[in-house]
């Protein structure tokens, strides 16, 4: 028995062994940070006058360098500070100058890792035969360079690659590289939504689609009176000497700071996908008519976008076409839905323009029953009925504060001649502030009936309802001012 255990453990002893001689046999897997580089290219980005890619299963794409152009004021609004590119082929498609000269710079980051071989007996093992992909680059001193890329090498870390004729293979390092040697066509054209210099816009117009035809005034009070909303047929918006963007037709309170979104949106939307390069037909992708059509006026010219129906598939994607290409592509669910939003989005949410306790000079407050009037006196607030009497200052700049932040819950009306409707006729209070030293007049109506609070602006036609609180609020700081 003890000689088998011995032979037992022997063998275990020789197993063992074995499998420790194999693993130290077993070459670690190599890393590319291990082996010598160098840079793959000699020139440098502003010696390219020309380049090509050529990808299996895809159509080439030529650059070529144009000469630098005046400060544009057309409709492609690229900046002039920087190399200028076109595409010449194929023909009809804009270059994006910038990611161009973006992937022009990273070239000479570019390394490529020696490879210990004797000229390769077939390209075939390398994938250099066929390569996947061929950068042709011509230089301003009259040569011409390629680069071929081939397949993975076995660790996965790079490509094997080649330059033009020569017959030395080596490995392009892909961890500092593949970004930039994954680029195509579609990363280099220009894929804004829209290529209009947006700083020279003057006129944005919404045009919508509306199949049933346009809402009479009746339907769009009957619409408002139920809580609805509905888009007129048009929506123009002007920019203003200051820079925001005012609706003018209709004419209406704004809130600049979604105008000015939509105006900044439209500047940065880009492309998703492009679906058709020179489409024979529209109406596949219900373009025609478009459901909305923006049209963008500059000095130089109007510029539109038309965006149609949706695109089939998991992702939220809707078909698009600019006056500016002949191209169809798609746009996001971000793009659409700020461009086919509520129209009652772009008006204005507060019933005072000015508002800004501190800069307020005067307030008049008056009801049924009390008229109410206070002056701001350097840092102190009197009543101007009883000129001995200072006020509590926070009372009077928290009374407006709470009135220069009620909100609109709803817009009712925009016919002259409804005030009578809403209780607006005889009101239930006014307010009247003078705000600034330009001593800018602003006069609130509020009305109550059947139930609900509504407001107005003196000397304009739009009705607005608020919340039914907020009467006894109102009401609860007006005690609490007169205490």
């Amino acid at each position: 028995m003890k000689i088998w255990h011995t032979v037992i453990a022997l063998l275990v002893l020789l197993m063992l062994g074995g499998v420790l001689y194999y693993l130290n046999q077993q070459a670690e897997k190599p890393s590319p940070e291990g082996f010598p580089k160098k840079d793959l290219f000699t020139f440098q980005p502003d010696q390219v006058e020309e380049f090509t890619i050529e990808i299996q299963g895809s159509p080439t794409a030529t650059f070529r360098r144009v000469a630098a152009r005046p400060p544009s004021s057309g409709a492609d609004g690229q900046p002039t500070n920087q190399p200028q590119w076109e595409i010449s082929y194929p023909p009809g498609v804009a270059a994006d100058s910038k990611e161009v000269q973006s992937f022009l710079d990273g070239l000479p980051k570019i390394k490529s890792v020696l490879l210990d071989l004797q000229a390769p007996s077939s390209l075939t093992d390398y994938g250099l035969d066929q390569p996947q992909k061929v950068y042709k680059f011509k230089l301003k001193d009259g040569r011409d360079t390629a680069l071929l890329i081939g397949k993975e090498n076995p660790n996965g870390f790079g490509r094997y690659g080649k330059l033009g004729a020569s017959t030395e293979v080596f490995l392009l390092d892909l961890l500092n590289a593949k970004a930039l040697l994954d680029k195509t066509l579609f990363d280099l054209r220009d894929k804004r939504v829209l290529p209009v210099a947006m700083n020279q816009a003057q006129q944005l117009e919404l045009h919508f689609y509306l199949r049933g035809g346009a809402p009479t005034p009746a339907e769009m009070e009957e619409a408002r009176r139920r809580k609805v909303s509905l888009n007129p047929p048009q929506v123009v918006m002007t920019r203003l000497l200051n820079g925001d963007w005012q609706l003018t037709d209709p004419a209406l309170r704004t809130d600049h700071g979604n105008t000015g979104e939509l105006a900044r949106l439209i500047e940065r939307a880009q492309v998703q996908s492009f679906e058709e390069e020179n489409p024979s037909a529209l109406s596949r992708y219900g373009l025609a008519p478009a459901e909305l059509s923006l049209e963008v006026k500059t000095p130089s010219g109007s510029y539109s976008l038309m965006i149609g129906n949706r695109k089939s598939g998991e992702q939220l994607l809707y078909y698009a076409k600019n006056s500016v290409w002949p191209h169809v592509f798609t746009i996001d669910q971000s793009v659409y839905s700020q461009l086919t939003p509520d129209f009652e989005r772009h008006r204005s949410r507060y019933l005072f323009d000015y508002s800004e306790a501190p800069k307020t000079r005067r307030v008049e407050i008056q009801t049924a029953d009390r008229t109410f009037r206070f002056d701001r006196k350097g840092d102190v607030w009197v009543d101007s009925q009883n000129a001995q009497r200072q006020l509590d200052g926070s009372k009077v700049d928290g009374f407006l504060n709470y009135v220069y932040t009620l909100r609109i819950q709803y817009y009712t009306s925009d016919q002259p001649g409804r005030l009578a409707e809403y209780g607006l006729d005889k009101p239930w209070m006014i307010v009247k502030v003078i705000t600034g030293e330009a001593n800018r007049e602003e006069t609130i109506l509020f009305g109550r009936k059947n139930d609900h609070f509504y407001a107005a602006r003196q000397g304009e036609p739009s009705v607005y309802e608020m919340s039914s609180g907020e009467p006894e609020n109102i009401e609860s700081h007006l005690k609490e001012l007169a205490s």
